[in-house]
């Protein structure tokens, strides 16, 4: 262990000796079998050897499989399981959202280990059948809870309803060598709080069924849990539905105590998300924790999106250094590197490269994506480019260059821009309107001037993502925010007719609930807000927007999660800012004279599939599928 953690190799010598006084005798040791094994099911037997105060109990092989409900592990006690044994899930046990098969809850000095082809295996896609199991992400195989002094060894896990492995709560001291998490439906091993953790020569892969879905999670669940000594090294994360490894500390804050976690010699590939995906400052109260995230010696190669990612990360945060690594993104459509800021306000600082090297066949090696304004305020040291056989040092002043901190920016989109309801007419009252709106994602509002009183209908498409329901909900209000009742959309195109007692402008505030909902309405003074980040999803298309009497600067932030492309244009049609197609987010600004009187401008987008917009506050923030068919503010 390179001498990283004293007190846990320490821990580690003592436990392998599996030598304790139980009730003041000297350790003894059991065979399973001798408690009744059976056939069909094992519970009580196994669970009556754990309980036996035996400081050994040896779970001997039989004619058949362990076959068993959640058993519960004891404090100064040695599990061995012989080579061949397999404890299995007993079917159609296991309704409780929170049992596992192994459970370790404060108890302390416990050793489980396996001799050759010893396997711990449950019945994940059981627990998807809602008709019989209520849903849960907590069916852990092994379940390691607020314990001490605990060892585990030379075993393979399989097809939990939740994590291979799950470390949490006040737990110290935990030492996972030689396991094999595959196949588990949501992490390979999860991390939520513990002091003192080593992990070291082990697999975790093919994680899928819910999110994480990654080998790897690092997440403390509250800002008291720790993460503190925990060295994972010489492990294999590879074919996860998501990413590799995974850290997020958006729990945490200033009260936390400091993180330090290494991930030393580890390979992460062909997993479909990143390789590894570091998240870290917070979203709670407070300031950020600190602490330090070092990646040494690791290689990221062959995954779906980037080799690494590293978001939310600033002066304030705890620090990330990546040494000694290899991030090959040879064959990826996006760059090897992004360092984001687009949840988080703070200017990007505390990533440090050193002799680390990116393989890349794309012109760029590292990208950076921000909210509107948040720049770089510092990032580098040594890392090189190889492209085409040749290797490149980085160039992090040119990159620094590019993305320097712009207050003014950042306030032009702080506070968002402002719209009165009341006030908002149609560019061109007599307009004929051809083109619906474009299809958007997550939450948006749709505005639809009504000029006079009648029945008023519209029509709303939708587009089902994966395997989601198609259920929609419409909140909707009046120009003076009046609740008028909510319904949803459930069929593929679904039309709507209402009704006004007068003139008045109608907001639908829609929620898709993951899938993509477009709106097509025949009459002028219509729009899509974007004074919060509008979700365009798998679009080409142009939109529209109204510049007032007065702006001086216009300003649309292009926040992709996919490729995206976007150009602006003035009012008279010039292209005066554009992005080529990039997952970094870019924020396209142009200039006019404050004298040019209300106009109309135009933004060009070609996005994959999602990409956030959002109107700088110089705009009326509110986008239109066609040049006469918006809004305008009137006096």
């Amino acid at each position: 262990m390179g001498g990283a953690f004293p007190l846990l190799t320490c821990c580690a010598a003592a436990l392998s000796a599996a030598a304790w006084a139980v009730n003041g005798h000297d350790a003894v040791e059991v065979r399973a079998s001798s408690f009744g094994w059976n056939a069909t099911n094992a519970t009580a037997a196994l669970q009556a050897a754990f309980d036996s105060g035996a400081a050994k109990v040896v779970v001997d092989r039989q004619a058949g499989d362990w076959i068993i409900e959640p058993v519960f592990l004891r404090s100064d006690q040695e599990v061995l399981l012989e080579n061949g044994v397999v404890v299995r899930a007993l079917k159609g046990a296991y309704k409780d959202p929170n049992d596992c098969l192994f459970a370790v809850r404060g108890v302390s000095n416990v050793v489980l280990r396996g001799e050759s082809n010893a396997l711990l295996r449950m019945e994940r896609d059981d627990y998807t059948d809602r008709s019989v199991y209520r849903f849960s992400e907590w069916r852990h195989t092994l379940c390691i809870v607020d314990s001490a002094n605990v060892r585990v060894s030379d075993l393979a896990l399989r097809l939990s309803g939740g994590d291979g492995i799950y470390v949490g709560g006040n737990s110290i001291n935990i030492d996972i060598r030689r396991v094999d998490c595959s196949d588990h439906y949501r992490q390979g091993l999860s991390v939520t709080g513990v002091a003192n953790l080593y992990v070291a020569d082990s697999r975790f892969a093919a994680t899928k069924g819910t999110s994480p879905q990654c080998g790897i999670d690092f997440e403390p669940n509250k800002p008291s849990n720790r993460l503190s000594r925990c060295l994972v090294e010489n492990c294999d994360l590879e074919g996860n539905a998501a990413h590799g490894f995974t850290l997020n500390l958006c729990c945490r804050n200033e009260t936390s105590e400091p993180i330090s976690v290494i991930l030393r010699n580890c390979r992460m590939r062909g997993n479909a998300a990143h390789g590894c995906s570091l998240w870290i400052g917070n979203s709670v109260k407070g300031l950020p924790a600190k602490g330090t995230i070092r990646i040494e010696g690791c290689r990221m190669a062959a995954n779906g999106a980037r080799a690494l990612a590293v978001n939310a990360v600033s002066r304030d945060t705890a620090s990330v250094m990546v040494k000694d690594s290899v991030l090959d993104a040879r064959g990826c459509c996006w760059a090897g590197v992004l360092v984001s800021n687009n949840g988080f306000s703070a200017d990007v600082a505390n990533v440090t490269f050193e002799n680390s090297r990116i393989f890349t066949d794309r012109e760029s090696a590292v990208e950076f994506t921000a909210l509107p304004g948040v720049g770089i305020e510092s990032f580098g040291d040594t890392l090189w480019v190889e492209r085409d056989g040749s290797s490149t040092p980085f160039d992090f002043a040119a990159l620094l260059a590019r993305h320097r901190p712009t207050p003014a920016l950042r306030a032009a989109f702080a506070g968002g821009a402002k719209v009165d309801y009341r006030s908002l007419r149609p560019v061109s009252p007599d307009a004929a309107v051809r083109k619906a709106m474009p299809m958007c994602r997550d939450s948006f509002t749709f505005l639809q001037y009504l000029p006079k009183e009648g029945e008023y209908t519209i029509a709303f498409r939708t587009r089902r993502i994966g395997k989601r329901p198609m259920n929609a909900s419409v909140q909707m209000r009046d120009m003076m925010g009046t609740d008028l009742g909510v319904f949803s959309i459930t069929a593929a195109v679904q039309t709507v007719t209402f009704r006004t007692t007068g003139r008045n402008l109608r907001r639908f505030e829609i929620n898709t609930r993951g899938n993509a909902v477009s709106v097509s309405s025949p009459y002028p003074g219509q729009g899509l807000m974007a004074d919060v980040p509008l979700n365009l999803f798998d679009e080409t298309c142009r939109l529209y927007f109204t510049v007032p009497d007065g702006s001086e600067n216009v300003a649309v932030s292009v926040m992709p999660e996919e490729p995206v492309s976007a150009s602006l244009m003035n009012a008279s049609g010039k292209v005066v800012a554009s992005m080529p197609s990039q997952t970094a987010a870019a924020t396209l600004t142009g200039e006019r004279a404050v004298t040019a009187g209300e106009e109309v401008w135009a933004l060009d987008v070609k996005a994959n599939e999602d990409a956030m917009l959002r109107l700088g506050a110089s705009a009326l923030p509110v986008f239109a599928a066609e040049e006469t068919s918006g809004l305008m503010q009137k006096e």
